[in-house]
Formats: C-alpha cells, sequence, structure tokens
C-alpha cells in the first residue's frame, strides 16, 4: 500500500517510521536534502548527489537512495538521441534550479559525460551546488550560450524560469514540473522547434525504480502511465 504521509518537520521522520510498520517512504519537495541528516547510510547516488527521494526500512536502519538522477536521464537521453543522434558526452546543457532535483539531475548528465552549468536566482547558492557537484555555474543574467540541453528543475510552470532565456531549435528542453499538462517553457520550446521531454517521464521514470526498490518487482514506467490522473 503506497499512502501520503504529509510531514511538517523533517525532524518526526525517525519517530514515524518507529510508529508504523513502513518499508520505505518517497521524499518530495522540499525535504530531500534535509533528509540526508536523518539516515543512518546512504547509495552511492545519494551520497554523491546530496539528496534522497528514497528511504528503505532495513529493520530500524534508514538507508537513502536517489532515483531522480536515472528517471531524468533515460527519458532526457531518448530524446538527445533522437534529435541529435548522439549520446550525452560532451553536450553543453544549462540547468537551472539548485534543489534537489537539480543536484540529481546535474550530477546524472554530468556523470554520463555532459558538460554542465548550473544557474539560479540565488547566484551564491547555485555556486555552491555547482561545486558540490562537480559543475560550474554561472549567474543567471548571464546564463546564455550556445546550450543543447535545457533542463528545467525549478517549479516554475507558468512563466520561462529565468526571464532572458533562449531557445532554439538546435535544442532538447527537458522540464521537470509534473504537476500541468504543459509548462510555459515547453510551449515556448515546441514553438521554437526544439524537442521537449515533460517532466511526467522522470516522474513515472523514478517511480518504476523506486518501486523495485520497494518491492523487488520490475513495474515499467508505462505501467504506471494508466495510475495518473
Amino acid at each position: 500500500m503506497y499512502l501520503p504521509l504529509p510531514l511538517r518537520q523533517i525532524d518526526a521522520l525517525r519517530s514515524l517510521f518507529d510508529a508504523l510498520p513502513l518499508r520505505g517512504g518517497s521524499v518530495t519537495i522540499p525535504h530531500k536534502i534535509s533528509v540526508m541528516a536523518h539516515l543512518d547510510a546512504f547509495s552511492g547516488e545519494a551520497r554523491g548527489i546530496g539528496a534522497a527521494n528514497t528511504i528503505l526500512n532495513d529493520g530500524g536502519r534508514l538507508l537513502g537512495h536517489n532515483t531522480d538522477a536515472g528517471g531524468a536521464i533515460g527519458p532526457i537521453l531518448a530524446a538527445v538521441r533522437k534529435k541529435h543522434g548522439s549520446n550525452l558526452d560532451g553536450m553543453r546543457t544549462l540547468v537551472i534550479g539548485y534543489g534537489g532535483a537539480a543536484r540529481a539531475i546535474a550530477w546524472g548528465l554530468r556523470r554520463e559525460g555532459a558538460e554542465v552549468v548550473m544557474t539560479g536566482r540565488n547566484e551564491a547558492t547555485a555556486r555552491r551546488v555547482a561545486e558540490e557537484v562537480g559543475c560550474r555555474s554561472v549567474p543567471a543574467d548571464a546564463a546564455y550560450g550556445d546550450y543543447r540541453l535545457l533542463v528545467n528543475a525549478t517549479p516554475v510552470s507558468d512563466a520561462l524560469p529565468i526571464p532572458q532565456l533562449t531557445i532554439t531549435s538546435r535544442m532538447v528542453v527537458f522540464d521537470a514540473v509534473y504537476t500541468v499538462p504543459e509548462t510555459e517553457l515547453l510551449r515556448r520550446a515546441k514553438s521554437a522547434g526544439a524537442a521537449v521531454v515533460p517532466g511526467i517521464e522522470m516522474f513515472l521514470a523514478q517511480a518504476s525504480a523506486q518501486a523495485k526498490l520497494f518491492t523487488g518487482i520490475d513495474l515499467p514506467p508505462d505501467d504506471l502511465r494508466g495510475f495518473m490522473p
């Protein structure tokens, strides 16, 4: 059984697992980074990213995993191969945001060989996060250039995540937002002739990986699509 359990204070995490017979749990905004301090051990991905979106309860030991990176890379790589006939190695990429999802996506893209630049409204935070995941950063007002891959990892859906974005037909544009059918960024990207990847593809792929961790059962992303509203 998979149920929502709102947790206002992450400090209550341990008490929640002590009180209920939970096999594990999914972690969402805004707790993906802060939850790390309350876990007993981490997967290599969670440790490298500095964030966890999945918890497994191993006899009272809480183990942190991160399925966001793999969940994003699969759909992005498929779109890049279709658009450019190539992999991600050396691809100039701009990642907008510096939260848990941005960390995971930037880390995953860098692992695939992409040349990743991070940016965001808070220049100091973007710089710090970029350094932590092994990327470089640029100020938001200087986030222009010949990027082939553009990633929005902020919650902004009704406007461009940074106003001065230039979108061209040579780009693949991925938006991690999955709570609306189409974001303003993806609408503009389509109009410009770019290839687009909606956030629902990442959501389904990471959920499939979570299901495997929780149950040991392979549940392909397309099998989960029918459960979406």
